[in-house]
């Protein structure tokens, strides 16, 4: 019975070249979608920036102390607080602590403390040129309380806004770490890949073609490695060699970049993104309790 070895050896490459081709087919498309994905993501973030300062600049255009200097001076449960002595003998950290509890609408500028003290001034006395001050205090412009409520509404949605945006960048921030968590195991499948068309494609080639019968013997002589090398097909497996192995690591390279990309993505989500008192330091209010 003859054996003809060159049929093995044959078969052997063109399984592991088929089974190579298949899942770097596949290697390759998952990575190409990482890149475009990656672009995404980047855009996404520059918007979501331009959005923050789109929000701040919107913010910084509401007048907080004129807000909380009118809310203070109207306000009938303040003024109920004065007449009630809620306030004396209280240092300015109690009368604030008071005040808060008392409206807690308030966004705690500076103006607090100061248009309380005035307001306490001015309510104190219970007459004022013939007339009960109480009245004369309690009598306000027109429609100013819509003006008020007006304000807060818009105050309220710069805040959802604000908040809606951080979720956005906490959900880009995630995205941002799965994928690049899901960069490793494309880098090992490449590697791989590498070694694997080395090893069960072109190494079992190297040995055709054999004669009938004959069995093939590993060695490690230069001279006989140099005659495979200079061979007709010792060269062209060498030429195709480099190239597969020049495209696998071409993909390779471009991997390490994306995943080296992820990371400075990551760098470019700044704390301030995160923190509602970065979009305005009156919104401390809805994190820290006086």
């Amino acid at each position: 019975m003859t054996i003809d070895y060159n049929w093995f050896f044959a078969s052997f490459a063109q399984c592991g070249a088929a089974l190579i081709a298949i899942i770097g087919a596949f290697t390759i498309s998952k990575l190409l979608g990482e890149g475009d994905k990656k672009e995404i993501q980047s855009n996404k973030l520059s918007n979501f920036a331009i959005s923050f300062e789109k929000i701040r600049k919107k913010i910084s255009n509401i007048d907080f102390e004129w807000y909380d200097e009118t809310l203070i001076e109207i306000s009938s449960n303040v003024d109920e607080a004065i007449k009630s002595g809620v306030f004396e003998n209280l240092n300015r950290s109690e009368k604030l602590k008071e005040l808060f509890k008392i409206e807690p609408n308030l966004f705690r500028t500076d103006k607090c403390i100061l248009t309380l003290n005035k307001v306490i001034r001015e309510k104190i006395p219970e007459q004022d040129y013939g007339f009960p001050h109480s009245i004369m205090q309690n009598i306000e412009p027109v429609g100013l309380r819509n003006q008020l409520e007006l304000e807060r509404e818009k105050i309220n949605e710069l805040k959802i806004e604000s908040e809606y945006l951080i979720a956005n960048f906490n959900k880009l921030k995630l995205d941002i770490e799965i994928s690049k968590k899901g960069i490793k195991p494309l880098i090992i499948t490449l590697i791989f890949l590498i070694i694997g068309v080395v090893l069960i494609v072109i190494y079992p080639l190297h040995f055709l073609p054999l004669k009938i019968d004959e069995i093939p013997k590993l060695t490690i002589s230069p001279k006989i490695l140099y005659g495979n090398f200079i061979s007709t097909t010792g060269i062209l497996l060498i030429i195709l060699t480099v190239f597969i192995e020049g495209l696998f690591i071409y993909f390779l390279v471009l991997i390490f970049r994306i995943q080296k990309s992820y990371g400075f993505l990551k760098l470019r989500l700044l704390p301030k993104y995160f923190e509602l008192k970065s979009y305005s330091k009156y919104f401390r209010k809805y994190l820290i309790p006086y």
